[in-house]
C-alpha cells in the first residue's frame, strides 16, 4: 500500500518535471517566435548599413519557425538620401523534414516589387544596390565550390514578381522590368526531374518571355524550351562592341524553340523558329547600313565539341528595303528586297574549314545612286540566281543567273539610260578560287542604249559614270606583272530581240539621231585564257528601219594587240539625216542621197590594212560651210563638188574605193581623220585617173587658180589651142573637143568653166594691121601700156569662149547650164598660145 502511494507521488513529481520542462521549451519557443523577427530585421538593416547604405527601413518582419515562413515587408536602404534598394515584400517557406536528410529545400520564395540599381564604372566593376562588389578569383571560387560536399539544395517555386532594375554606365541607362518570372521544381537530389522556368520581363520597351524546362543536374545539363521577344530595341550594344563599329540601332523579336546541351567538352544547340530585326542602321568606318526588316525562318543547328565545329542552317532568310552609304565616293545603295532560300552546312576541324551551300537567291529593286551627280549608276528590277551549289568558296556553280531591268548609267534629268537591258540571262556559271569564271551561255533579250555624243565627239554619259565610281588610288597592283589573270570564259554570246539603240549626235547648230535596232548578235566562245585565238561574230542590224546593216568576222577581245578580220555590209543609208555632221566635216549639206558600203578590214597586231568601197546614189550636195569647203578643197586639190562630179555615171551614182591603212596603238592615231584622209585620196586618184582614161591622149594638170579665177582649187583640162587672131576651132581642137563632149555626156552633173585667153603676141600683130608697130614709135607704146587695142583682144578671147561652148551645146547637146563662161582675159606673158581654157 505504501509502495504504491510511493510511486503514485513519484509519478506525479515526474509528471510535474515534465510539465515544467514543457513549458520551458514553450516558453523558449514562444521566445524565438517573438525575438527572432527583432534578430532577423536587426540583422538586415545592420547588415546592409556595413555594406555601405547609410539609412535602411524595414517595415515588418514575420517569421514562424514552426511552418518555416519568412516574410519581409517594405525594405528600403538609401546612400545620400537616394534610394538604392526597395522591396516590397520577401517571402521564403523553408521546408523543415528533408534537413534530416542533408536537403536544403525552400518550398517557395516571393519577391515582389523589388527596385534596385546596378551600376558599371569605366573598370567595368559593377555596384548593385549601392554595394560595390569586390574583385574574385572565379577559378578559386570554383573549386571551392567544389570542394564542398555532403548537403543537396532545392527549389520549389521561385517568384518574382514587379521588379525593376535600373542598370547605368558611363555609356547608356536602361531600366529592366520582371514583371513575372518563376522557377519550380529545381531540385539538385532529383537530376533526372525538370526544372521549370517561365519569364515576362521588358526591357527597352520590349518584351522578352518563354519558358524553359531544365535538367541542370543531368549529365551534361540539358535546357528545352521556347523564347518570344517582341519589339527588343538593342541600340545600346554598340557602347559593349567596340571595334569598328561606329553605330547600331535595331527592333528584335523572335519565336524560337530551342534545345541546349552543355558537355564537358562542348555544347549542342538547336533551334526552330523565326528571328526579326526591323528598322536597323549598322555603322561602320567609312560605310553605312540600313534595314527596314531581316526575317529568318528556319531551323539551326550548332555543335561545338573540342576543337569541331558542325553548323548547319537551313530556312528562308528576307531582307526588305536595304541601304547603305559609302562616304569616300557618296554612293548610295538601295534594295527593296533580297531572299536566300537553302539549307547552310559548315564543319570545321583542325583548322580546316568544309563548307556548303544551296538553294536560290532573289534580288528586287536595286538602285545605286551617286548622291552628288544624282547619276543612278545600276538599276535592276529583280536578280534570280537558281540552283545554287557551293563547295567550299573554292567551288561554286550556279545553275542561272537573271537580271530583268537592268540600267546603266541613268540621269534623272535625261530621263533614259545609257544602256538598258530587258533580260540578262548567264547558263551554268562556275567559279572557282572567287577568281576563274566559266559561264557557258551568257543571253541578252532586249538590249536598248540612248547614246548621247557631244560636240567634243564624246559620249556624255559614259564619262559621267565613270566620274561617278569610287576612284582607285592609283596605285598597281603587287607583282601584277607577273600574276596571271584570272579565267574569263563565255561559252557563247547571244543578243536577240532587241529594241532601238537610238545614238544621238549634237553639232553646233543640229541633232543628229539614229536608230539602230539588232535583230541579232552572236559570238562563239571568249577565253582570255586563248588571248590570240579569233572568236567568230555575227551581226544584223537595221538602221532607222530600212538601211540594213551586216557585220561578220573574227576577233581576238583579250589579245595585248588588236587582232580582228571584219567584213561589213551597209545598204540604203539615207544620208540627208547626217547633212549636220556631213556640213561640220566637209562645209556641205546633203539635199539627198543614199549610201551603200562595203567594207573589209584586217587588223594584225594593231596594223590596219583595209578596204571601203563606197557607192553613192542620187547625191545632192550644197555648199554650207564656205571655210570648211576650202579646207577641203585644199585637201582635195578641187573643189568637192567637182570631184564628184567627174565621178557621177550615167544614172547619177558614184563608186569608190578607199584604202585604208594605219597603226591603231599610235597615240595620235584617230579613226577620223584616216576616213577623211582616205576619202580624200581615193576622190583625188579616181578623179585623176578617171580624166585620164576619159580624155586620152589630152592630159590633165592641177592649178592654183584663185587669182586667176576667184576659186581656191581647180582641175585644169588641156587647153583649147587656137590660131593666133582667129576664134574658129581647128580640126584638131575639134578631136579634143569630141572628148570633152563625150565625158559631159557620160557625166550629167559635170559643171565646166569655159575661160577665153587672148595673148600679148596677138596685140603685136594687131598693131601691125593697123600700123602702129613702126619700129620708132612701137618701144614707146609698148612701155607706156598703151591700151588701145585691149578692148579688140578681150572681145576675141570672149568670142573664142563663146565658140567652146557653142560647139559643146550644138554637136554634143551639152545644157546651156552646165557651161559658165568667165571673164575674158589677155595674157602678158611672151610664147604663150592662144586657147580657152576648161576648169571643173
Amino acid at each position: 500500500m505504501v509502495e504504491a502511494k510511493r510511486n503514485t507521488q513519484d509519478g506525479v513529481i515526474r509528471q510535474q518535471q515534465w510539465l515544467r520542462r514543457l513549458f520551458y521549451v514553450l516558453l523558449l519557443l514562444i521566445g524565438l517566435g517573438l525575438l527572432t523577427p527583432f534578430a532577423i530585421k536587426y540583422a538586415i538593416i545592420n547588415g546592409l548599413i556595413s555594406l555601405g547604405h547609410q539609412q535602411v527601413t524595414v517595415e515588418d518582419v514575420n517569421f514562424n519557425p514552426f511552418s518555416g515562413v519568412l516574410q519581409v515587408k517594405s525594405l528600403q536602404a538609401k546612400v545620400l538620401g537616394k534610394t538604392e534598394l526597395e522591396v516590397e515584400l520577401l517571402s521564403v517557406d523553408m521546408d523543415w523534414l528533408p534537413l534530416f536528410k542533408q536537403h536544403i529545400l525552400i518550398k517557395s520564395t516571393l519577391l515582389k516589387g523589388v527596385r534596385f540599381k546596378v551600376e558599371q564604372g569605366d573598370t567595368g566593376q559593377l555596384n548593385i544596390a549601392g554595394i560595390q562588389l569586390p574583385a574574385t578569383d572565379s577559378k578559386k571560387q570554383t573549386e571551392q565550390n567544389a570542394s564542398e560536399s555532403g548537403w543537396n539544395f532545392g527549389f520549389g517555386q521561385i517568384h518574382l514578381l514587379d521588379n525593376t532594375i535600373q542598370f547605368s554606365s558611363s555609356n547608356f541607362s536602361k531600366e529592366i522590368k520582371i514583371n513575372d518570372l518563376s522557377l519550380r521544381d529545381l531540385l539538385s537530389w532529383e537530376a533526372s526531374q525538370a526544372a521549370i522556368l517561365s519569364f515576362d520581363t521588358r526591357v527597352n520597351g520590349g518584351i522578352i518571355s518563354g519558358s524553359i524546362d531544365m535538367q541542370a543536374f543531368t549529365n551534361p545539363p540539358v535546357y528545352k524550351g521556347a523564347l518570344k521577344i517582341s519589339d527588343l530595341a538593342v541600340d545600346d550594344i554598340v557602347s559593349l562592341a567596340g571595334g569598328t563599329l561606329k553605330e547600331l540601332k535595331a527592333v528584335l523579336s523572335t519565336d524560337l524553340n530551342f534545345v541546349l546541351a552543355i558537355e564537358p567538352l562542348g555544347i549542342n544547340y538547336q533551334q526552330q523558329g523565326s528571328i526579326s530585326v526591323r528598322d536597323s542602321l549598322i555603322g561602320l568606318e567609312g560605310i553605312e547600313l540600313s534595314q527596314q526588316q531581316v526575317d529568318w525562318n528556319g531551323e539551326l543547328k550548332f555543335k561545338r565539341l573540342d576543337e569541331q565545329i558542325n553548323l548547319m542552317a537551313k530556312g528562308d532568310l528576307l531582307l526588305t528595303k536595304h541601304q547603305h552609304s559609302l562616304a569616300s565616293a557618296k554612293l548610295e545603295t538601295q534594295l527593296e528586297s533580297a531572299s536566300w532560300g537553302g539549307e547552310l552546312s559548315m564543319q570545321t576541324r583542325s583548322g580546316k574549314t568544309d563548307l556548303t551551300l544551296t538553294g536560290g537567291v532573289k534580288l528586287a529593286g536595286l538602285n545605286s545612286q551617286n548622291n552628288q551627280t544624282k547619276l543612278s549608276i545600276l538599276q535592276l528590277d529583280q536578280l534570280s540566281i537558281a540552283g545554287i551549289v557551293l563547295k567550299q568558296l573554292s567551288d561554286i556553280q550556279l545553275q542561272a543567273i537573271q537580271f530583268d531591268g537592268l540600267a546603266l548609267a541613268k540621269n534623272p534629268a535625261a530621263g533614259k539610260p545609257l544602256i538598258n537591258i530587258a533580260q540578262l540571262t548567264l547558263n551554268d556559271v562556275k567559279l572557282a578560287q572567287l577568281a576563274d569564271i566559266n559561264i557557258e551561255a551568257l543571253t541578252v533579250n532586249g538590249l536598248s542604249a540612248d547614246v548621247g555624243i557631244n560636240q567634243q565627239g564624246k559620249v556624255a554619259l559614259f564619262d559621267e559614270l565613270l566620274a561617278s565610281l569610287p576612284l582607285s588610288d592609283g596605285k598597281p597592283e603587287k607583282d601584277s606583272a607577273t600574276k596571271q589573270a584570272s579565267l574569263l570564259r563565255i561559252g557563247k554570246v547571244d543578243v536577240i530581240a532587241s529594241k532601238p539603240i537610238v545614238i544621238t549626235t549634237k553639232t553646233d547648230t543640229d541633232l543628229v539621231k539614229k536608230k539602230v535596232l539588232i535583230k541579232h548578235l552572236s559570238m562563239a566562245e571568249l577565253d582570255n585564257q586563248q588571248a590570240n585565238t579569233l572568236t567568230p561574230f555575227r551581226m544584223a542590224a537595221t538602221i532607222n528601219q530600212h538601211s540594213k546593216l551586216a557585220l561578220d568576222g573574227k576577233i581576238a577581245p583579250f589579245s595585248k594587240k588588236l587582232n580582228a578580220q571584219i567584213r561589213s555590209t551597209l545598204t540604203s543609208f539615207e544620208l540627208p539625216e547626217f547633212s549636220p555632221i556631213i556640213r561640220k566635216e566637209l562645209g556641205y549639206d546633203v539635199d539627198s542621197g543614199q549610201l551603200n558600203s562595203d567594207i573589209s578590214l584586217n587588223i594584225k597586231d594593231d596594223l590596219l590594212d583595209g578596204n571601203v568601197k563606197l557607192a553613192l546614189h542620187q547625191l545632192v550636195m550644197k555648199p554650207a560651210d564656205l571655210k570648211q569647203v576650202d579646207k577641203m578643197a585644199q585637201q582635195l586639190s578641187m573643189p568637192l563638188d567637182s570631184a564628184l562630179s567627174l565621178l557621177r555615171d550615167e544614172n547619177d551614182d558614184i563608186e569608190l574605193q578607199i584604202p585604208i591603212r594605219g597603226d591603231v596603238s599610235s597615240p595620235d592615231f584617230d579613226m577620223a581623220d584616216v576616213i577623211n584622209t582616205a576619202i580624200g585620196g581615193a576622190l583625188q586618184g579616181t578623179v585623176t585617173n578617171s580624166l585620164k582614161y576619159a580624155l586620152q591622149p589630152y592630159g590633165l594638170i592641177y592649178m592654183a587658180a584663185e587669182k586667176a579665177y576667184g576659186i581656191a582649187t581647180a582641175i585644169k583640162l588641156e587647153a583649147v589651142a587656137f590660131k593666133e587672131n582667129d576664134y574658129q576651132l581647128t580640126e584638131a581642137a575639134k578631136d579634143y573637143m569630141q572628148k570633152i563632149g563625150q565625158l559631159m555626156q557620160k557625166r550629167p552633173s559635170l559643171k565646166v568653166r569655159v575661160c577665153g585667153v587672148a595673148t600679148v603676141g596677138e596685140r603685136l600683130v594687131l598693131m601691125k594691121q593697123n600700123k602702129l608697130a613702126d619700129k620708132e614709135h612701137l618701144k614707146d607704146v609698148v612701155s607706156e601700156g598703151v591700151d588701145v587695142l585691149h578692148d579688140d583682144l578681150l572681145a576675141l578671147a570672149k568670142e573664142r569662149a563663146q565658140t567652146v561652148k557653142s560647139y559643146l551645146v550644138d554637136h554634143y547637146k551639152v545644157s546651156e547650164g552646165r557651161l559658165f563662161t568667165c571673164l575674158p582675159k589677155v595674157s602678158e606673158e611672151k610664147g604663150q598660145q592662144a586657147r580657152v581654157e576648161l576648169l571643173i
